[in-house]
């Protein structure tokens, strides 16, 4: 049994006739006499009686049409509701990026989205990796944008952008001694933060070398006085990216670059193997389109 044969067996209810039947049904009447036999083979009893007019229901007819058009409504609504959710898809989108990543692309990409296309809603939301990661998978969010290494497993994703770590030292500071500066280094280190980007950036990446970043200063401006005078002043080094500082008022600050396996990529992320809808699809082409034409960060 299944709805077309519920269909069919209603319309007959309406049109008493076979032929009317199948007419307003654009089948023809063996199909339609195909279609209702099926149904009452599966009921096991009859539905319909034929007349010197048409047909008329059996008494088993009458015990289920109530139930069949009820089905029937239900259905309607059911599909009117995915059509309606799927209308609303095409007219929206909900991107989570990771804390930090926003203060590093800016919002003009997501402004020049809205003044182009006005009829669709932009959502934007920051939160932790763990919460970005779970609102993708659960599918609260259609986007994502995330900070490499992405799992692969559970995600498609798109990459855009690279940073590249650097260090702020002293001139007197050990540190300065190196050509380029490893994960390690920073281990007992007193670090300071100029930006938000770099902060949840570096800690994650410390954690998962396996020690926690000793930080006595987290600035959420990109360019902190503060931070950079902890610098100069050999109270500590600065985890940051290149093209992210502005230093040059700062003559005994050094900008180290991080070991190359120390480079970030930004991705645009969404959930493995899932269709995306027209809304996040056009979102995707401006994005990417609009970083292809535009520099961004620093």
């Amino acid at each position: 049994m299944n709805i077309r044969e519920l269909e069919y067996f209603s319309r007959l209810c309406d049109k008493m006739k076979i032929s009317t039947a199948a007419d307003s049904l654009f089948i023809t009447q063996q199909g339609l006499s195909k279609a209702i036999k099926k149904l009452e083979s599966e009921l096991q009893v009859p539905l319909f009686r034929r007349t010197p007019f048409g047909v008329k229901l059996t008494e088993f007819g009458e015990l289920i049409i109530g139930h069949v058009n009820a089905i029937l409504l239900d259905y309607n609504c059911m599909l009117n509701k995915i059509n309606d959710a799927r209308n609303r898809q095409d007219k929206r989108t909900i991107i989570t990026l990771e804390l930090g990543i926003m203060a590093i692309i800016g919002i003009s990409p997501f402004r020049k989205f809205q003044e182009l296309y006005p009829n669709i809603e932009l959502i934007l939301q920051e939160h932790t990796e763990a919460t970005c990661t779970r609102a993708i998978m659960e599918e609260e969010s259609d986007l994502g944008f995330a900070i490499s290494p992405i799992n692969n497993e559970m995600f498609d994703y798109i990459p855009f952008f690279q940073v590249n770590g650097v260090i702020l030292v002293n001139k007197n500071h050990p540190l300065a001694q190196k050509s380029e500066i490893a994960l390690e280094d920073l281990r007992n280190q007193n670090l300071v933060f100029s930006g938000s980007a770099s902060w949840y950036a570096y800690v994650r990446a410390c954690r998962r070398a396996g020690f926690e970043p000793k930080i006595v200063l987290s600035s959420i401006e990109q360019h902190s006085s503060d931070a950079y005078t902890l610098v100069q002043d050999n109270l500590g080094i600065c985890p940051n990216f290149h093209g992210f500082t502005n230093i040059e008022h700062y003559r005994n600050i050094l900008e180290l670059p991080l070991q190359e396996s120390l480079q970030w990529e930004i991705c645009i992320v969404y959930k493995k193997n899932k269709s995306l809808s027209r809304a996040s699809k056009v979102f995707v082409d401006h994005f990417m389109e609009f970083v292809s034409q535009h520099s961004i960060g620093g």
